[in-house]
């Protein structure tokens, strides 16, 4: 079977939402001053006209997720996700996590390591970015900083 393929087989009609080929998965777009059936965002047109989406997981050239993070591959775009043991330190964690991982640090199991200096009736939490001291029930912060 041969497929083909030309640029007059693209139009389609805004109020017809099946004009384009579901087969294909094309939506329909207006675009330089026509409407046409193309292929949604992150996915490649074939040489046979059908729409295919991008593994952008694949290679790593693909995607900007840090080399301490998992790619997740959706159906349109990705997502990464920093590996146990690193901590996402990301500009902008909600809308593009795991482009920054940190490996992570468990400060207070080596307090005199990373001058953990917390008081006796507080306890040492660690957490992704550091650790911190928790007063411990009864006891209220007093610290200046």
């Amino acid at each position: 079977m041969k497929f083909s393929f030309s640029a007059s087989n693209l139009q389609c009609r805004v109020d017809d939402p099946l004009s384009c080929s579901q087969a294909k998965h094309e939506v329909c777009v207006f675009a330089n001053g026509q409407y046409r059936c193309e292929c949604p965002n992150g996915v490649n047109r074939l040489p046979d006209g059908r729409c295919l989406w991008v593994n952008e997981c694949a290679r790593p050239s693909l995607n900007s997720c840090h080399k301490d993070a998992n790619c997740i591959d959706k159906e349109v775009g990705y997502t990464c996700e920093c590996k146990p043991g690193y901590a996402d330190v990301s500009q902008d964690r909600v809308n593009r996590p795991g482009r920054i991982c940190q490996k992570t640090s468990n400060e207070c199991s080596q307090k005199q390591t990373y001058g953990v200096d917390c008081d006796p009736n507080a306890a040492c939490v660690d957490t992704p970015e550091g650790f911190q001291c928790v007063c411990q029930p009864g006891f209220a912060d007093i610290s200046s900083s």
